[in-house]
């Protein structure tokens, strides 16, 4: 083995630690230089035109990893990786001759999981002051726990095998010291068995109640060492912080307005009382009628809410929030037997006075400030279009209150949305939003903003009669004509017959989506959202890379439910 690369391990592990939080503070401060450049272009509109050299990066940032089952991650993504996994061999370098030489991977253990704790929080430090975006944070988490684990194992496998060559194994185990590290060893490699992928989505519990192992990791490290507040304390500090403030919110009173069971496993909730959500944010949810100890996460759609014809959106409205929680799991599962859906109908209303909510959030930051955005290129499938409603309602509804300086010369935003569903009923589950915003721009008489919707059925439509609905207004008996359609409908797109939106069925083209989107604002960067089934991210992604130029850079923000 080669020499450390500092003498001292207990130095070693702190410098460590600081050059992790200077690759966060890194890349909080490009990503914040880049906001502020979207500001600057959309107060001073002009021709976007981009280096040779701008593209080249960007295009190979962005591009989707060509290794199988490695697509879901970007070069992007890549890099960060190999930075840190740099950072943590060099640390990690060391003789290995002595016990004084194992003692580095028990500074590095406890270092890591100081660093993983600091990511902890739900009001994370990181996301709050420096913009970077929980998907971003929460792949620094991942990496971090597996550095810990790993740290934690080689130092206890070194001990032990010393232990076992001079034949000190029983007293050292009588140890209560050893006892407490190795439980805390143990602690760590049950946290990481609970976090893999197959037990974190089939038993979200299991995996959310284990982490509170962490503490008695943190008990015993403290205990195990003569040293080590320093690397643990500051994240235990912003977890008490954070709990603080979420139980002070705890108390605000959220009222269920409406819950609405659809056809496909889907309920909404409407909701009011909740602090008003910036686009993309997601909650933490915690339903009595299913479990009085089990918190779930979803993602926001703030919806317009109109309470009649002439009612118009104003910067003092409370605001009302929508949440879709589709029957993927257990816990969501049982969301949807909290009604009994009535035969023959796409959708069911549940008595809101027996449902009883909690609610901690929102939570989380955008890559973008949408609202600074002139091209916005929203994609979804499924229920993954809750994060696309919810950019498009915040633009729309910023651009209605006129939250513009008069004095400021008016700038088009165009917003293009693709909505992927499996079964045409399913457009139902947000039909009544995309009209409320359809509605909202058409009593505008110079609008500012363009919103163009796509949805695209990828099932074959039965023959058989669609499930009847029971219309709050006329435009949804013409929306269920549409689905009736599109049972002999060609690939060609399905005529709108007054809804808001175009129906194609099939799968689409999103390169060629992509570039129309390209064509109603030219010469200008697209901000990209998607969220949905990894094979259309993948192909979201690949569009991306295709068509950025020097004229048009398409920066994408990706959206996940995964946990």
């Amino acid at each position: 083995m080669l020499k450390p690369i500092i003498v001292d391990q207990y130095v070693a592990a702190r410098v460590y630690f600081g050059c992790v939080v200077a690759i966060f503070f890194l890349e909080g401060i490009i990503r914040n230089v880049l906001l502020l450049l979207s500001k600057i272009r959309k107060n001073k509109p002009t021709p976007a035109s981009h280096w040779g050299i701008t593209v080249f990066l960007h295009r190979t940032l962005t591009r989707a990893v060509p290794i199988p089952y490695f697509t879901d991650y970007h070069i992007l993504d890549v890099v960060r990786f190999a930075i840190f996994a740099v950072l943590n061999v060099i640390f990690a370098l060391n003789t290995n001759q002595y016990t004084t030489d194992y003692t580095l991977y028990g500074w590095l253990t406890i270092a890591n999981g100081g660093l993983a704790f600091l990511l902890a929080a739900r009001s994370n430090l990181f996301s709050l002051i420096l913009r970077i975006p929980a998907p971003v944070l929460l792949q620094y988490h991942r990496w971090i726990g597996l550095a810990t684990v790993a740290d934690a194992t080689v130092h206890v496998s070194f001990n032990i095998m010393h232990f076992i060559n001079t034949d000190q194994i029983k007293s050292n185990l009588a140890s209560a010291r050893i006892q407490v590290g190795l439980a805390a060893w143990v602690c760590l490699v049950i946290m990481l068995l609970t976090a893999l992928p197959i037990v974190r989505r089939r038993s979200f519990e299991v995996f959310y109640y284990a982490h509170f192992l962490f503490f008695v990791f943190i008990g015993g490290a403290l205990y195990h060492t003569t040293k080590g507040p320093e690397f643990l304390l500051p994240g235990f500090g912003l977890w008490v912080i954070d709990r603080a403030i979420r139980l002070a919110y705890g108390f605000r009173k959220i009222t269920v307005e409406s819950a609405t069971y659809y056809e496909g496993d889907l309920t909404k909730l409407r909701l009011r009382g909740m602090r008003a959500a910036k686009p993309g944010q997601m909650v933490w949810l915690q339903l009595s009628g299913v479990s009085r100890l089990n918190w779930h996460p979803f993602t926001v759609a703030s919806s317009v809410a109109l309470d009649g014809d002439d009612a118009m959106p104003t910067a003092t409205m409370t605001p009302r929030t929508t949440v879709a929680i589709r029957g993927l799991g257990g816990y969501t599962s049982a969301v949807q037997q909290l009604a009994e859906k009535e035969p023959d109908s796409a959708e069911t209303s549940i008595s809101s006075c027996n449902l009883r909510v909690r609610l901690d959030g929102p939570y989380g930051v955008s890559r973008f400030n949408w609202h600074d955005e002139r091209l916005v290129v929203l994609v979804a499938g499924g229920v993954g279009i809750t994060p696309g409603i919810s950019i498009a309602s915040s633009i729309i509804t910023a651009a209605t209150i006129g939250s513009s300086s008069p004095a400021e010369p008016p700038v088009t935003t165009h917003i293009h949305l693709l909505w992927v569903v499996k079964d045409a009923t399913h457009i139902t589950w947000f039909a009544d939003e995309l009209r409320s915003l359809h509605t909202l721009l058409s009593r505008q008489p110079n609008p500012t903003v363009r919103f163009n919707v796509m949805i695209h059925v990828t099932s074959n439509v039965s023959s058989t009669p669609a499930p009847a609905l029971e219309p709050s207004n006329s435009s949804s008996v013409e929306m269920m004509k549409q689905v009736h359609t599109m049972s002999s409908a060609s690939p060609s797109s399905v005529p709108s017959n007054g809804n808001p939106w175009r129906l194609q069925h099939g799968r689409p083209d999103i390169h060629r989506w992509f570039t129309n989107c390209k064509d109603t604002a030219p010469s200008v960067d697209a901000a990209v959202n998607v969220c949905g089934p990894a094979a259309l991210v993948l192909d979201v992604r690949r569009a991306s890379v295709a068509q950025s130029s020097g004229s048009c850079l398409f920066r994408i923000e990706e959206e996940s439910f995964e946990l």
